[in-house]
């Protein structure tokens, strides 16, 4: 999970964003905005938006934002196939047409999440926001964003077992943020680990065939790879790793491959 930057969409596109938001905008009632966003009968509700040509622009520019792999915004492993609104729709119906509140997910982070959310109270406490009669405040999230926060300043990733965790103390804010994003997201679940280590490897081997045998194309090639975070993760803590230190050592310019 790394810091997304994602550019606005075109203004065709967000024209049409602007008109759907505004037909729900114009009624009054929160409860009236989530009902008619949840009928699949009502011509402004999210499905029969969703229908519409206007959303084929939305999901091609997300999927561009993932390197056209479809990856998943949030775990980087399965295929993002949901349009997913980071602050959920049926709880801020005033954000469900907004580009700025849209993320491309898996079913497996999507599921869990859901409707989740949750905010702090001034006394630092975490408030699970839940569908109400009005629409909540927005403050802060708790869960990461990765459009506005960048995961990294929250989470490490042990590259050698595949897991992410917290980076500041317990008690922290930042470590409530940190451990709530990888419970509600599951980026910790079954295959994930795994999937990481094995990324780990073809990372190192990508790398070595870099420094060994001068092979320029390794470059793209892990810029494509699943698990991004793994190889950003080399890079943070290569000096700390003795199997790959001397190949960044060797190739200092592998230090910036996969930013932007």
């Amino acid at each position: 999970m790394i810091r997304l930057t994602i550019p606005e969409v075109d203004p065709e596109t967000q024209g049409d964003l602007d008109a759907l938001q505004a037909a729900i905008d114009e009624v009054t009632e929160h409860e009236e905005r989530v009902r008619i966003l949840g009928d699949r009968r009502d011509s402004r509700s999210w499905e029969r938006a969703r229908a519409r040509v206007a959303f084929r622009r939305v999901e091609g520019a997300l999927r561009a934002a993932c390197a056209d792999h479809q990856r998943c915004m949030f775990c980087e492993d399965s295929q993002g196939a949901q349009i997913e609104h980071f602050r959920p729709k049926s709880i801020y119906p005033s954000l469900a047409f907004r580009w700025s509140n849209y993320l491309f997910a898996c079913g497996l982070c999507n599921g869990p999440k859901s409707n989740r959310f949750a905010l702090f109270s001034s006394d630092g406490s975490l408030i699970e926001v839940r569908r109400g009669p009005n629409e909540p405040p927005r403050e802060p999230a708790v869960l990461l964003d990765p459009r506005v926060d960048d995961p990294m300043d929250f989470l490490d990733l042990d590259v050698r077992t595949g897991r992410f965790l917290p980076s500041r103390r317990v008690g922290a804010p930042e470590h409530e943020r940190a451990r709530v994003t990888i419970e509600w997201l599951g980026l910790n679940r079954q295959g994930l680990p795994e999937q990481r280590r094995a990324a780990y490897k073809t990372f190192s081997n990508a790398l070595l065939l870099f420094v060994e045998k001068g092979d320029t194309s390794q470059k793209q090639h892990v810029e494509r790879l699943p698990h991004v975070t793994v190889f950003r993760e080399m890079q943070r803590r290569h000096e700390k790793l003795p199997e790959i230190a001397g190949l960044f050592a060797r190739a200092p310019e592998a230090l910036r491959w996969t930013r932007t």
